[in-house]
């Protein structure tokens, strides 16, 4: 049945990967300006805010995510498939939190010339990368629970 928990789960991880679409993540300070960066691209905070480095992989990852949680919503016919695939988008979500974090402040933005040598200082929007592990990993113990209800009722027969 879609008005399950775990379909109001999926549907706010959904959100928060939409949200984390057109949200900064963080900002990098220079002696010469202030850049910004977000799901798509590095760009400098000024009037124009000219794009210094396009990043397609983190806005493709949470539109990836977001359908992924639409999609399980509507699996649920076939719960072991939606357990499947709510570990599946846990474990990206996972690798999506690496890459905000470490991968590109740390090892592409840092080799720019630009910007060597200056800190990155992580938005609190960043932090929305982690909600929706944590309600994946939640939808997947209700979709678990579940089924062990229907396989029971099904015993009982």
């Amino acid at each position: 049945m879609i008005q399950r928990i775990q379909s109001l789960l999926l549907v706010l991880a959904a959100a928060c990967f939409i949200a984390a679409c057109f949200l900064p993540l963080g900002t990098i300070t220079t002696d010469y300006a202030l850049y910004e960066y977000d799901a798509w691209s590095l760009h400098d905070c000024t009037a124009d805010a000219q794009v210094i480095h396009q990043n397609y992989i983190i806005g493709l990852i949470d539109c990836i995510l977001a359908a992924l949680a639409l999609v399980t919503v509507f699996l649920y016919r076939k719960r072991p498939l939606q357990c499947k695939l709510c570990l599946a988008g846990m474990f990206i979500n996972l690798l999506l939190i690496v890459l905000v974090s470490m991968v590109f402040p740390d090892w592409i933005y840092k080799k720019m010339d630009m910007i060597n040598g200056n800190e990155v200082v992580m938005s609190m929007w960043a932090l929305l990368s982690i909600i929706p592990a944590l309600l994946f990993y939640l939808a997947e113990k209700f979709i678990t629970r579940d089924e062990k209800l229907v396989r029971a009722a099904d015993h009982l027969r």
